[in-house]
Protein backbone atom coordinates (compact mmCIF):
# COMPACT_ATOMS: atom_id res chain seq x y z
CA UNK A 1 0.00 0.00 0.00
CA UNK A 2 1.59 3.30 -1.13
CA UNK A 3 1.62 6.56 1.43
CA UNK A 4 0.74 10.10 1.02
CA UNK A 5 3.67 12.39 0.17
CA UNK A 6 4.21 15.65 1.47
CA UNK A 7 7.28 18.38 1.47
CA UNK A 8 9.22 16.61 4.28
CA UNK A 9 10.49 13.02 2.20
CA UNK A 10 11.64 10.35 4.53
CA UNK A 11 14.18 9.02 1.77
CA UNK A 12 15.65 12.44 2.13
CA UNK A 13 16.59 12.06 6.04
CA UNK A 14 19.53 9.96 5.72
CA UNK A 15 20.83 7.05 8.67
CA UNK A 16 22.33 7.22 10.58
CA UNK A 17 24.33 10.90 10.37
CA UNK A 18 21.75 12.92 8.17
CA UNK A 19 20.48 16.63 9.19
CA UNK A 20 17.38 17.39 10.56
CA UNK A 21 18.12 20.88 9.44
CA UNK A 22 17.24 24.03 11.54
CA UNK A 23 14.87 24.41 14.14
CA UNK A 24 12.32 27.47 15.01
CA UNK A 25 13.45 29.57 17.91
CA UNK A 26 11.89 28.67 21.57
CA UNK A 27 11.77 30.58 24.56
CA UNK A 28 10.37 29.28 27.44
CA UNK A 29 8.87 32.59 28.84
CA UNK A 30 7.33 33.99 25.22
CA UNK A 31 6.54 30.98 23.06
CA UNK A 32 2.83 31.40 22.09
CA UNK A 33 0.61 28.52 21.53
CA UNK A 34 -1.77 28.28 18.90
CA UNK A 35 -4.99 26.91 18.63
CA UNK A 36 -5.52 24.15 16.87
CA UNK A 37 -9.51 23.41 16.05
CA UNK A 38 -9.57 22.64 12.38
CA UNK A 39 -12.58 24.96 11.09
CA UNK A 40 -13.37 24.15 7.25
CA UNK A 41 -12.19 20.58 4.09
CA UNK A 42 -11.35 22.27 1.50
CA UNK A 43 -12.55 19.19 -0.93
CA UNK A 44 -12.42 17.83 -4.67
CA UNK A 45 -13.13 15.54 -6.91
CA UNK A 46 -9.84 13.00 -7.29
CA UNK A 47 -9.66 12.97 -11.41
CA UNK A 48 -12.47 15.51 -12.58
CA UNK A 49 -11.11 18.51 -9.76
CA UNK A 50 -8.00 21.07 -9.84
CA UNK A 51 -6.34 21.02 -6.54
CA UNK A 52 -5.08 24.36 -5.15
CA UNK A 53 -2.31 25.82 -7.38
CA UNK A 54 0.74 26.91 -6.18
CA UNK A 55 1.12 24.92 -3.25
CA UNK A 56 3.13 26.38 -0.44
CA UNK A 57 4.03 29.49 1.45
CA UNK A 58 3.36 31.82 -1.35
CA UNK A 59 -0.31 30.45 -1.66
CA UNK A 60 -2.70 33.59 -2.72
CA UNK A 61 -6.59 33.37 -2.97
CA UNK A 62 -6.40 33.10 -6.94
CA UNK A 63 -5.06 29.82 -6.04
CA UNK A 64 -8.24 28.44 -5.36
CA UNK A 65 -11.32 27.45 -7.02
CA UNK A 66 -13.74 26.55 -4.54
CA UNK A 67 -17.16 26.87 -5.78
CA UNK A 68 -19.98 25.24 -3.61
CA UNK A 69 -22.64 25.55 -6.46
CA UNK A 70 -20.31 23.71 -9.53
CA UNK A 71 -22.04 20.86 -10.45
CA UNK A 72 -19.17 18.79 -12.82
CA UNK A 73 -17.07 18.73 -10.05
CA UNK A 74 -14.23 21.02 -11.79
CA UNK A 75 -14.00 23.39 -9.11
CA UNK A 76 -13.18 22.77 -5.15
CA UNK A 77 -15.87 22.47 -1.94
CA UNK A 78 -15.99 24.05 1.14
CA UNK A 79 -17.67 23.29 4.36
CA UNK A 80 -17.23 24.93 7.57
CA UNK A 81 -17.36 23.10 10.33
CA UNK A 82 -15.86 21.64 13.74
CA UNK A 83 -13.18 19.08 13.44
CA UNK A 84 -10.01 17.01 15.00
CA UNK A 85 -6.43 15.46 14.17
CA UNK A 86 -5.82 12.83 16.65
CA UNK A 87 -2.47 11.43 16.67
CA UNK A 88 -2.18 9.05 14.30
CA UNK A 89 -1.35 5.15 14.94
CA UNK A 90 2.03 3.93 13.85
CA UNK A 91 2.68 0.70 11.85
CA UNK A 92 6.28 -0.38 13.38
CA UNK A 93 7.60 -3.94 12.59
CA UNK A 94 10.68 -5.26 14.56
CA UNK A 95 14.21 -5.31 13.02
CA UNK A 96 17.49 -6.36 13.92
CA UNK A 97 19.26 -5.48 17.85
CA UNK A 98 15.78 -4.72 18.79
CA UNK A 99 14.89 -2.14 16.94
CA UNK A 100 11.37 -1.01 15.29
CA UNK A 101 11.43 0.17 11.89
CA UNK A 102 8.17 2.54 11.19
CA UNK A 103 6.21 1.47 7.73
CA UNK A 104 3.47 4.24 7.88
CA UNK A 105 1.16 6.37 10.24
CA UNK A 106 -2.41 6.22 9.94
CA UNK A 107 -4.06 9.55 10.74
CA UNK A 108 -8.01 10.42 11.49
CA UNK A 109 -9.24 13.27 11.05
CA UNK A 110 -12.93 13.71 12.71
CA UNK A 111 -15.19 16.77 11.42
CA UNK A 112 -18.78 17.78 11.92
CA UNK A 113 -20.96 19.78 9.51
CA UNK A 114 -24.03 21.90 11.04
CA UNK A 115 -24.99 23.49 8.01
CA UNK A 116 -27.23 20.27 6.60
CA UNK A 117 -29.11 21.84 3.32
CA UNK A 118 -30.13 18.89 1.45
CA UNK A 119 -27.59 20.00 -1.21
CA UNK A 120 -24.93 19.63 1.22
CA UNK A 121 -26.49 16.46 2.50
CA UNK A 122 -27.00 14.85 -1.18
CA UNK A 123 -22.87 15.92 -1.89
CA UNK A 124 -22.02 13.85 1.33
CA UNK A 125 -24.31 10.54 0.77
CA UNK A 126 -22.72 10.53 -2.74
CA UNK A 127 -19.55 10.08 -0.84
CA UNK A 128 -21.24 7.43 1.55
CA UNK A 129 -21.72 4.97 -0.94
CA UNK A 130 -17.52 4.95 -1.58
CA UNK A 131 -16.91 5.00 -4.55
CA UNK A 132 -15.52 8.34 -5.05
CA UNK A 133 -12.79 9.63 -2.11
CA UNK A 134 -12.49 13.42 -2.67
CA UNK A 135 -9.14 15.00 -2.03
CA UNK A 136 -8.62 17.49 0.26
CA UNK A 137 -6.64 19.57 2.48
CA UNK A 138 -7.68 21.52 5.63
CA UNK A 139 -7.84 25.02 7.85
CA UNK A 140 -7.76 25.44 11.43
CA UNK A 141 -8.98 28.51 13.49
CA UNK A 142 -5.86 30.00 13.45
CA UNK A 143 -5.73 30.56 9.92
CA UNK A 144 -3.51 27.60 8.75
CA UNK A 145 -3.81 25.47 5.94
CA UNK A 146 -2.89 21.63 6.17
CA UNK A 147 -2.26 19.66 3.23
CA UNK A 148 -0.30 18.06 0.20
CA UNK A 149 0.38 19.05 -2.66
CA UNK A 150 -1.91 18.24 -4.91
CA UNK A 151 -3.92 17.65 -2.06
CA UNK A 152 -4.05 14.57 0.60
CA UNK A 153 -5.74 11.51 -0.84
CA UNK A 154 -7.52 9.18 1.74
CA UNK A 155 -7.99 5.55 2.02
CA UNK A 156 -11.20 6.20 4.06
CA UNK A 157 -14.09 7.88 4.60
CA UNK A 158 -16.99 7.38 6.56
CA UNK A 159 -19.84 9.63 6.71
CA UNK A 160 -22.77 9.33 9.28
CA UNK A 161 -26.17 11.84 9.71
CA UNK A 162 -27.08 11.36 12.57
CA UNK A 163 -30.52 12.48 14.41
CA UNK A 164 -30.29 12.82 17.60
CA UNK A 165 -32.74 13.28 20.90
CA UNK A 166 -32.94 16.17 22.86
CA UNK A 167 -33.60 19.98 23.43
CA UNK A 168 -30.18 21.17 22.49
CA UNK A 169 -29.78 18.28 19.60
CA UNK A 170 -29.39 19.55 15.69
CA UNK A 171 -28.65 17.69 12.72
CA UNK A 172 -25.18 17.25 11.67
CA UNK A 173 -23.05 15.47 8.85
CA UNK A 174 -20.09 13.77 10.93
CA UNK A 175 -16.62 13.05 8.82
CA UNK A 176 -14.24 10.93 9.37
CA UNK A 177 -11.42 10.73 7.21
CA UNK A 178 -8.00 8.66 6.97
CA UNK A 179 -5.25 8.55 4.95
CA UNK A 180 -1.70 6.96 5.13
CA UNK A 181 1.86 8.74 5.32
CA UNK A 182 5.53 8.41 6.74
CA UNK A 183 4.75 12.82 8.69
CA UNK A 184 1.92 14.93 9.10
CA UNK A 185 1.28 16.93 6.42
CA UNK A 186 2.57 20.26 5.22
CA UNK A 187 1.44 23.44 7.57
CA UNK A 188 1.11 27.15 5.74
CA UNK A 189 -0.52 30.48 6.53
CA UNK A 190 -3.73 29.83 5.05
CA UNK A 191 -4.79 32.66 2.14
CA UNK A 192 -8.55 31.54 2.76
CA UNK A 193 -10.61 33.30 4.86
Amino acid sequence: MSTQNFSIDCLDVLCPDGLLGAAGVSNKFCDEPEQSEVNSLVMWHPTLGTAPSNWGPSMVLADFTIDNANADDTAQKRFFGRGNLGASESLEVPTNDFNQAQLRRTFTLNFVIFKTDLLTRDYFRKIQCGKIKPYFDFTTVEQNIFGADGGIKPTKYNIDMPLEEGEESIEQITIEIQWKAKVSPDKYISPLE
